[in-house]
């Protein structure tokens, strides 16, 4: 079986959740012995395609906004020129297309969507979250199907590592593009954390957080590092925390709940489908705040700030029972394949 992966992103471990995806779908699928072939949709394609596709027995196309936003035709006519079976798998939702670039500019994204969408067998969201919010943009298309993304692949989980009794990890990027993440409000919390544990201590990850964007007593920036420093710091913590706003499915949140290490994140979108509160890890009260983009008032939640800094002092407690938390995260994550993401697939695209 031959298949095309379309999209304006290129597969890459260490980027993104939509180059995680591709990096992911291209490994499990060749290890079911199916051959892929990426082709890139740039932004500033335009009219008719670039090059015609044919020879395949299916086709995922799978990319940011950006792709969308500028590529529509070409999207447009490289769906009709393929006769074989295609999926459109909505790697990110709108509600953070509006958030950054404001709901005028989120709604033409959805039209274009809807465009694409009316020419494929079948639309793939990864949460009940990401379900609803393409239902509500795109109202006019039959409802996606859900398939879960995977977590750590095979060797990574482990819940029997030396912990750290006071450190606390986060995996994310800064800069203009993250501001969703909150990673701000956790940097202020940790001076109330530390007044009553002095030796707490945050480590944040990610591309651009070497610098004092997120400056605060006891966070340290350590940037990007390797795939093997990320998993050994997540492994040796007491705590992920991701008080993310928006999440289409949490990539983070599983890797680390497969490491057995519980997740401390805010009560929104589809985080709670992963973290269970005080079983596997502890959600953070939202508070509704709100930004301007293009003129637009736009919702965005905040981390309750008194929230935020008891679930931080409750995890790092010894009287939490820490144990059976990072066992039942173990047993989460073990729901979450790569692999079986990669079959439900397939089944789609041969049931077509």
């Amino acid at each position: 079986m031959r298949i095309a992966l379309i999209s304006n992103k290129t597969p890459d471990y260490q980027s993104g959740g939509i180059e995680r995806f591709l990096h992911e779908m291209i490994e499990a699928l060749t290890e079911s012995e199916i051959e892929v072939e990426s082709h890139l949709c740039a932004p500033g394609s335009h009219g008719t395609a670039p090059y015609p596709l044919q020879g395949y027995d299916g086709a995922i196309f799978a990319g940011s906004a950006p792709m969308y936003l500028s590529c529509g035709d070409t999207l447009h006519d490289l769906a009709r020129s393929l006769s074989c079976p295609k999926i459109l798998a909505m790697v990110f939702p709108f509600g953070e297309v509006e958030f950054y670039l404001g709901r005028r500019t989120a709604a033409r994204c959805a039209r274009e969507v809807a465009r694409l969408g009316s020419l494929v067998q079948s639309v793939v969201v990864p949460s009940g979250y990401a379900r609803g919010d393409f239902a509500s943009w795109c109202p006019n298309l039959v409802p996606p199907v859900v398939i879960p993304h995977g977590g750590g692949r095979s060797g990574r989980q482990d819940a029997r590592s030396a912990r750290h009794a006071f450190r606390l990890v986060s995996v994310a990027r800064a800069g203009p593009l993250a501001v969703h993440k909150n990673m701000d409000a956790v940097a202020g919390a940790m001076a109330a954390v530390r007044r009553i544990r002095p030796r707490a201590e945050l480590l944040l990850m990610g591309r651009g957080t070497h610098g004092a964007e997120f400056s605060s007593a006891g966070v340290r920036h350590l940037g990007a590092v390797s795939e093997e420093s990320r998993i050994d710091l997540v492994r040796s913590a007491r705590a992920m925390v991701l008080p993310s706003a928006i999440e289409s499915f949490g990539l983070s949140v599983v890797e680390s709940l497969g490491l057995g290490t519980p997740v401390v994140a805010l009560n929104a979108t589809a985080v709670p489908e992963l973290v269970r509160h005080e079983r596997n890890g502890l959600l953070i009260d939202p508070v509704r705040h709100a930004r301007f983009v293009d003129g637009e008032r736009i919702p965005w939640l905040r981390p309750d700030e008194a929230s935020l800094v008891d679930s931080l002092l409750r995890v790092l407690s010894p009287d939490l029972p820490w144990e059976d938390m990072s066992g039942a995260a173990v047993l989460t994550a073990r729901e979450f394949s790569w692999n079986r993401t990669a079959e439900r697939y397939l089944r789609l695209l041969r049931g077509a």
